[in-house]
């Protein structure tokens, strides 16, 4: 099922069609540092301005190559009937945390599918996602991490907080890694 050209949805029972959404946006702001810079640093009269962006450029390239060595997958719970800039900032702070986010809706919610697949944080969408997430799933998936807020916590089994899979975006905006004895013991 496609939305756009660029965008596949796959579902947890049949991964066919697994498509990462956009290219790396830190690499394209350092493609654009480079760029400017190499461009005003050709005129004599703009050669400081050209040494500034291209010395902004090169925190951008240690981080563009340190998500490429080092890929984290994060996944977070779309399945909500809220949607507001609230949640589109907690996706924006989940795929900070990653190179990829997925978002999985486990019910049939086509509003909040076509919302994840328009936003540019989220890099694919899992229909049919299980409404509580086990380690075994992450495995399958291949997820390193999931990511969720203080109120998404029911979200998660025990296992993953165990294994310190667990990040919680808390109120004052700071990420943490969920401690096993913050989540109750019902499985």
């Amino acid at each position: 099922r496609t939305i756009s050209s660029h965008f596949y949805f796959f579902s947890y029972t049949s991964m066919s069609h697994v498509y990462e959404k956009k290219a790396d946006h830190i690499g394209k702001a350092k493609q654009t540092f480079e760029m400017l810079g190499t461009a005003f640093f050709i005129l004599p009269f703009m050669r400081y301005a050209g040494l500034i962006l291209l010395a902004a450029a090169v925190p951008l390239a240690y981080e563009s190559v340190r998500r490429k060595i080092h890929k984290r997958t994060i996944y977070v719970d779309g399945t909500s009937d809220k949607f507001d800039h609230e949640t589109l900032k907690f996706w924006k702070q989940a795929k900070n945390l990653g190179s990829k986010l997925i978002v999985g809706i486990s019910e049939n919610n086509d509003t909040m599918v076509k919302n994840a697949s328009a936003s540019e944080s989220v890099d694919s969408v899992l229909l049919n996602a299980p409404s509580r997430v086990s380690l075994k799933f992450l495995e399958e998936m291949g997820i390193d991490f999931v990511v969720c807020g203080d109120i998404g916590v029911k979200v998660v089994t025990t296992e993953i907080t165990e294994a310190k899979q667990c990040i919680v975006i808390l109120d004052d905006k700071s990420a943490t890694v969920m401690e096993s004895k913050s989540v109750k013991k019902s499985e």
